[in-house]
């Protein structure tokens, strides 16, 4: 906790903030014990009471020191960090000019002044900016209690603070808070939104964008993420398609079943290669055959039901979408979807389906260049510049089956090339197709590998 900055409040107005935080804190204990009855919510955010037991600052019910506080405290709840490492003579005088403000806002309205959020929240912005991220963390849960208390646990003015707080803990390499805040951002929307649809989704299709892209940009290895990106999907899809009177936004939709796709994809494979912890791995131990063959029947059960699960969701969106243009992109997703279950002739048949809505020479070009599937969904945001990262050129050809080979790169070391190999070896890629629906060979296929 902060410093205590100076505050004329008496004890009165200390008792007053109590009862405000005793009320907050009974409120979200009562919320928690509905929290699963709320409806469209996805399968793992309804077992988190506000929203789930890690995300402590989720609704300020918890007992953290960041969020909550005993009556003593509350006098320094709202205070200014003093830490001035690393911080320029600029930014000095800025957080100055702040803590005056702060200290005013408090000495008229108290620790809870509703605009002391907006000042905490530009403290943390110099604070980030010198690269003092836990610093700028605690002030932004400070501010986004502020809001709490002024304008209910539901608030959605919390949403703003909520992201740059997300910005902040990953700029800071702290990947598994960031992502248990943006579950909070998806427990937030839930209940603030529920009276625009619109917005709803919106905020849906990015929080599922920053989880799909979080997850490939760690080097695939949280597997958390691709469970919520499908769940934020699902619920996307859900909405959408009981919901005829809102705008199609069909650029939108298209992005929503691309990721839908890919995080259902990834999530195969995690389980193909045992890496999952939830139930069950394929790596049975050899030398015993009845676990070896349950493992693999129950691996053939979860690939079928995710399987099952995308065609259901790409045919829900075809009774829908009636544009020739969003039915050429759903057939196109359909045949990557059952191409990358190895189903080459129902693949076939659906790639010939969206050739079917073009002319030449458009026909010929539609899907004449190699794709690798599944494809990522264009995201406005980007990880790319929080760490340096190594380019790696390589070039290979695909053959009709989809598989890289002939691998040629443009580096002597063999750590990179090693890494490239593994990556090309698990990558599914849809070969050039040719204006008749048949697969064909490329050569030479140019790619930069990006590492961190």
């Amino acid at each position: 906790m902060f410093p205590a900055m100076k505050s004329k409040i008496g004890s009165p107005a200390l008792i007053l903030i109590g009862g405000l935080l005793c009320s907050a804190l009974s409120l979200a204990q009562s919320d928690s014990k509905v929290a699963t009855a709320t409806t469209n919510i996805s399968s793992s955010e309804a077992e988190q009471p506000a929203p789930n037991a890690t995300s402590k600052q989720a609704a300020g019910a918890q007992a953290n020191p960041q969020t909550t506080s005993s009556p003593q405290q509350e006098s320094t709840k709202l205070a200014a960090t003093k830490s001035t490492n690393r911080l320029s003579a600029q930014n000095l005088e800025q957080i100055g000019i702040l803590e005056d403000k702060l200290w005013q806002l408090q000495e008229q309205y108290g620790n809870f002044a509703s605009a002391s959020s907006e000042v905490l929240a530009d403290m943390a912005s110099i604070y980030q900016s010198a690269k003092q991220y836990d610093e700028a963390s605690k002030l932004l849960r400070q501010a986004m209690q502020a809001q709490r208390v002024n304008h209910g646990l539901y608030s959605e003015l919390q949403e703003p603070i909520a992201k740059q707080l997300v910005t902040n803990l990953v700029a800071a390499g702290q990947w598994r808070k960031a992502r248990e805040q943006q579950e909070f951002r998806h427990w937030l929307a839930n209940r603030s939104l529920l009276d625009d649809k619109q917005k709803l989704l919106k905020t849906l299709m990015a929080l599922g964008q920053w989880q799909l892209h979080a997850y490939v940009y760690n080097g695939r290895r949280d597997f958390a993420h691709l469970s919520a990106a499908s769940d934020l999907y699902l619920q996307y899809i859900g909405i959408y398609g009981q919901s005829p009177e809102l705008d199609r936004q069909h650029e939108d939709l298209s992005k929503v079943l691309q990721g839908f796709i890919a995080s259902n994809y990834f999530k195969l494979v995690n389980l193909e290669q045992g890496q999952q912890s939830s139930g069950f791995s394929v790596t049975a131990l050899r030398h015993d055959p009845l676990s070896q063959q349950q493992a693999n029947n129950e691996f053939q059960q979860e690939k079928n039901s995710i399987f099952v699960a995308g065609k259901k969701a790409l045919e829900s969106m075809s009774a829908i979408e009636t544009d020739k243009a969003d039915q050429q992109r759903l057939s196109i997703l359909k045949g990557d979807w059952h191409l990358m279950f190895g189903k080459y002739s129902t693949a076939k048949k659906f790639y010939r389906e969206a050739l079917a809505f073009s002319d030449e020479p458009q026909r010929s070009a539609l899907l004449a260049t190699p794709e690798v599937i599944p494809i990522l969904p264009e995201w406005d945001e980007s990880f790319s510049e929080l760490e340096p990262r190594v380019h790696i050129k390589a070039s290979y050809d695909i053959g009709r089956d989809g598989k890289a080979r002939n691998l040629k790169v443009a580096s002597e070391d063999k750590k990179y090339r090693g890494k490239i190999k593994r990556q090309l070896r698990k990558t599914q890629f849809r070969p050039s197709i040719n204006a008749e629906g048949d697969f064909q060979n490329s050569k030479d296929i140019q790619q930069s590998f990006s590492f961190p």
